[in-house]
């Protein structure tokens, strides 16, 4: 369970890069796409739509990155538990203390 939750982690952490890079282009596409044809199919004014996906593709690179993150303590567990505790609780202090705040 150890090696699947490993292999878990790291999957999950490519399609969230996967999903990044789809929605970057699908902006790259949107920058230059009418406005009016926009707000026409999706409902709500473009730019609204447009901050929304970009705010998408910044959540997903983020998670992706977390995955990657917490990967590193995934591999610690299969040496001793103890370690893999403590590497987790000073990864989520570090990341919380200068990335989140």
């Amino acid at each position: 369970y150890k090696l699947y939750s490993l292999i878990g982690i790291i999957a999950l952490s490519f399609f969230n890069f996967l999903f990044t890079l789809r929605t970057t282009n699908e902006i790259t596409i949107l920058i230059e796409s009418s406005p009016s044809k926009i707000e026409e199919l999706e409902k709500v004014p473009a730019t609204e739509y447009l901050a929304h996906k970009i705010n998408q593709a910044f959540l997903h690179h983020t998670v992706g990155m977390r995955c990657l993150y917490y990967s590193i303590p995934l591999f610690f567990w299969f040496f001793d538990t103890i370690v893999f505790v403590m590497v987790t609780v000073i990864l989520t202090v570090g990341i919380a203390k200068f990335l989140d705040f």
